[in-house]
Formats: structure tokens, sequence, C-alpha cells
């Protein structure tokens, strides 16, 4: 694959994730009004966890990991459930928010584990 496809795709993937992760952990930008009341009380259920946290570190980690050629997959596979549920939960919550930045790192994602197929072949044998 070529590698300005994949510097690219680090950049959409990481840089999304480590700032959105590090706005979990200390709010700096304004928290986008959800249209859904389902979607409303899925995040208002997650600021009273912990899980909230564990997701901000998993995305600060991940986006790193990815710019370190030793782990950029493992980086790529700890976001794969990252992206999953925000794909998944603008299917169930807030579709009209669906084909913007959450399929752009679902994307970016997918093609970072394709690039590194052969490392993940390794990985799993």
């Amino acid at each position: 694959m070529n590698k300005y496809v994949i510097i690219v795709a680090k950049v959409l993937l990481s840089l999304p994730m480590i700032v959105f992760g590090a706005n979990k952990l200390s709010p700096f930008l304004p928290n986008p009004e959800l249209a859904s009341e389902g979607g409303r009380l899925f995040f208002q259920a997650m600021y009273g966890t912990y899980l909230f946290v564990v997701i901000a570190l998993g995305e600060i980690i991940g986006g790193i990991l990815l710019w370190v050629k030793k782990f950029e997959v493992i980086g790529a596979l700890l976001l794969i459930p990252i992206t999953f549920n925000i794909i998944a939960f603008h299917v169930a919550h807030d579709l009209a928010g669906l084909p913007g930045p959450g399929l752009i790192v679902f994307l970016a994602n997918m093609i970072l584990l394709y690039a590194g197929k052969d490392k993940l072949k390794a990985l799993l044998q």
C-alpha cells in the first residue's frame, strides 16, 4: 500500500482519537447537542462511570501507538472497538452524524489494519 495513504490514514485516525480522548479527561471543547433523547441519556450514563476514563485512555494510547512503528498494528487493534462503537452510536442515536467524522475514522482504521495485514498474520500465529 502507498506510504502516503498510510500516513494520511494515521493522521485521520490518531488526531481525533488523541484530541477527543484528552477532551474526555479534561474538557476543553464544548459538548455537541445530540438530537435524540437516547443519545443524551447514553452520554449522561457514561459520564458517571469509570468507562468514560477507560475509553479516553484507550483513544489516547491507541492514537499514540499508531506512530510507534513497532506497535502501530496494536494501536489499530486497540482502536477497533472504539471506532466500531462510534459507528454503532451514530446508527442508533444520531444517523445524521454518521457520514462525517465517525465513518472517516472507521475507514482509516480499516486501511491501517489492511496495510498491516502481514504483521497481523504474524501476531495471530
